[in-house]
């Protein structure tokens, strides 16, 4: 087995458990952001699934790639929104709005250069927006230090990804090693903040 299964393998498990965590907080709260993250990691993992069973379905991968990403940034739209007081919020469509990116996708998706840029600008506009969000919570009071870390690390997969650099390991597995660890801090981050909070409490 190549070791870019391994780490599609690795990447799967991660996943997991930030699935089961994020759809645990969503039935707690309620909240879209969660739902958002929840929905997004799922379609991750079963890019990842594609992969190993068949690496040649790029363009399955591709759609899963934009796809995660589009929940992502809605999740941002949210976090947003529901950061607000209630006069003040935007209107809930606006949240969806992302999504107008795949009725359009098809047509730049076989020209790479600019499919990458779209991909490559959106994930860059979440991660570093959702780290000025949680950073700002953070100098607010609130605990969010693990998720800020989280978000770090996905900045450092994303820098490695789009900006390689010559190194000794491959960029696909260093940036999939990356992304599980994200995912399992971001997951630790909803336990720590939500259910043991909770368990404490009771």
């Amino acid at each position: 087995m190549a070791i870019l299964d391994w780490t599609s393998i690795w990447l799967i498990l991660c996943c997991t458990f930030l699935i089961f965590y994020t759809a645990k907080l969503y039935t707690l709260k309620k909240a879209l952001a969660d739902l958002f993250i929840c929905l997004g990691v799922i379609v991750l993992l079963g890019t990842n699934i594609v992969y190993l069973v068949d690496s040649e379905l790029v363009l399955y991968i591709r759609w899963g790639n934009i796809l995660t990403t589009t929940f992502l940034v809605s999740s941002i739209f949210s976090l947003i929104r529901e950061s607000k007081p209630v006069f003040a919020r935007f209107p809930l469509y606006l949240v969806y709005l992302p999504f107008i990116t795949l009725i359009f996708y098809p047509l730049i998706m076989n020209t790479h250069v600019i499919s990458n840029i779209v991909l490559g600008t959106f994930q860059a506009g979440a991660i570093i927006t959702s780290l000025l969000i949680y950073a700002l919570k953070q100098s607010m009071g609130e605990n969010y230090g693990y998720r800020i870390v989280s978000i770090l690390v996905l900045l450092i997969a994303f820098i490695i990804f789009w900006f390689p650099i010559s190194f000794e390991f491959s960029t696909h597995v260093t940036t999939e090693l990356l992304i599980g660890f994200a995912s399992l801090i971001f997951s630790y981050d909803i336990y720590r903040n939500n259910f043991k909070r909770i368990a404490d409490e009771n």
